[in-house]
């Protein structure tokens, strides 16, 4: 008979009662334990070692005694995990697809001891998959009352914890002003109206010896006391905690603190700050990635607006000493560059984070980061510091004070805040068409709104309309509406896929009017679709 050596796994979500003589993973293990034993005649047997959880959240696969079993498992050391529930080993569809794939790959399974089912058969997993996706949205339930009641106590004004703000001491639910520290602040807000321009604050805070906030990590190691940078300066500036205030998302709160910034003093850099933001140079611009974003030859790309015919165009353009002279439009690159850094963020995990132990400090870690995935496109921009944009990737640098700003808590000095990412960079006429990721849809609006004028030529043209008078009620020539309307001969396949924005890259307008366009649907399909790809 076949030997199967069974492991037990406990895990309870909260410390509460763990430190009773018998708490609730020793309720889990001894049934767990009876039951292995009635399999005795199956060949099962129980391994020793104990892998037990406690005060760990079932939503993610961070859990040291999880990742020692599992250790096992790869080693071959364990055939069978042996759960009270399922929802004891995960709560997540994603992770439990990810776990059946590492159990799968070494010919291991588990069992769960109060339900009965065989995961070999259809029926089994289509069972464990109701399951799962019952206890995710228990777990999205509770995550929700979380973020509710994070926001009903911000709105009473009260501190909710994270990263205390330079000129400030946490004290309890509320902050007290620290002197020292609040000076600091005070000269930074001065400094800023005396200068205008923040590279100017931060070279003048450098030369004056003003240092961030200075803070004991729960390690016991000292972090901070470090000269202020640019990003940190704008948060700074706009931080509305400063005039006693709480934020929370896209508003804010009175608070229970008192003010550092009076009012007057801040509504004068609020605007100062709202009137640099209008100038489109070559330096940091909120919302934008002027002054980040560099192409393959390390020139830096400014941001420039085009008017013609009334209709507002967005580019970054390489500067002038670049010898290839890019090209390419804000809403491509400002998409990519807001996906990838949601990449970012969705790959960091609780083991990131500074001593990130107790399962109310996981979910508030967890909550942070989906409010911070839910942001806009321009305050997912602001976390950024560098771009590097290449023929065939990009580059992403996130800042490590915007992003623990924003997270509210610190992450460890290894974390990785830096990614490559592949891109397909298309020509087109003067400007380069950015495609970043095959899971995402890229609608062309030039070439959307050219069908949709063909097609509405079509019918006037069998209407009796004269190819004439289409073309003048457009201002346009009789040979560029001709060549136009060949949109409209198109075959209902490309005309969906251009619809929807799933064509290739390579299929531009440019393309199919200059193209000898079969009349077989099928063959226009081969040329501007398969040959496309």
């Amino acid at each position: 008979m076949a030997r199967i050596r069974c492991a037990i796994y406990t895990r309870k979500s909260t410390e509460e009662g763990l430190d009773q003589d018998f708490n609730s993973l020793d309720a889990q293990r001894e049934a767990c334990e009876a039951y292995i034993k009635s399999q005795a005649h199956e060949g099962w047997q129980l391994d020793p070692k104990r892998y037990d959880d406690g005060g760990f959240s079932g939503g993610n696969m961070e859990r040291p005694a999880l990742q020692r079993l599992m250790e096992a498992i790869r080693a071959r050391q364990v055939d069978r995990i042996v759960v009270y529930k399922i929802d004891r080993l995960t709560r997540s569809l994603a992770d439990f697809a990810k776990l059946a794939e590492d159990l799968d790959s070494v010919d291991a399974t588990f069992v769960s001891v109060t339900q009965s089912f065989n995961t070999a058969t259809s029926m089994g997993r289509l069972t464990l998959n109701m399951l799962l996706s019952f206890a995710q949205f228990e777990r999205e339930v509770t995550a929700e009352r979380i973020r509710d009641k994070i926001a009903a106590s911000k709105a009473k004004g009260l501190w909710m914890g994270g990263r205390v703000p330079t000129g400030y001491d946490a004290d309890g639910r509320s902050l007290k002003v620290n002197d020292e520290e609040a000076n600091t602040i005070r000269r930074l807000f001065d400094l800023y109206l005396e200068l205008g321009q923040v590279p100017k604050v931060v070279e003048q805070a450098a030369r004056e010896g003003l240092l961030t906030k200075r803070y004991q990590a729960k390690t016991g190691r000292m972090l901070g006391g470090r000269p202020f940078t640019r990003g940190l300066i704008y948060r700074i500036l706009s931080n509305a905690h400063y005039i006693g205030r709480i934020p929370h998302k896209d508003t804010s709160y009175p608070g229970q603190h008192q003010a550092i910034i009076d009012q007057a003093t801040w509504d004068k850099v609020q605007a100062k700050l709202a009137a640099a933001n209008c100038t489109k140079g070559g330096r940091y611009v909120s919302g934008t990635l002027s002054g980040r974003l560099y192409d393959a030859d390390g020139i830096a790309m400014t941001r420039h607006t085009a008017n013609p015919r009334g209709k507002v165009y967005t580019y970054y353009l390489s500067g002038e000493v670049s010898p290839h002279d890019w090209r390419i439009r804000a809403t491509d690159i400002e998409g990519c560059v807001t996906w990838s850094t949601r990449q970012i963020i969705k790959g960091l995990r609780p083991s990131d984070v500074d001593e990130l132990n107790s399962p109310s400090q996981i979910k508030a870690f967890e909550t942070a980061q989906a409010e911070l995935l839910e942001r806009s496109r321009a305050k997912i921009l602001d976390l950024v510091e560098t771009i590097a944009l290449g023929p065939s990737d990009i580059r992403i640098q996130l800042s490590r004070s915007q992003l623990e700003d924003a997270i509210e808590t610190n992450l460890h000095s290894n974390t990785r805040l830096k990614r490559k990412f592949d891109v397909e960079l298309i020509k087109r006429k003067h400007e380069l068409k950015l495609v970043y990721d095959a899971t995402v849809t890229y609608p062309d609006p030039v070439l959307q709104q050219a069908l949709l004028k063909a097609i509405g030529w079509k019918a006037r043209l069998v209407a009796g309309d004269t190819m004439t008078d289409i073309a003048k009620a457009d201002s346009l020539s009789v040979q560029v509406t001709a060549r136009r309307m060949r949109l409209a001969v198109l075959s209902p396949t490309i005309q969906m896929t251009i619809a929807k924005g799933t064509q290739p890259a390579s299929l531009t307008l440019q393309r199919i009017i200059s193209s000898q366009l079969p009349l077989c649907w099928k063959a226009q399909e081969k040329l501007l679709l398969e040959q496309g790809n």
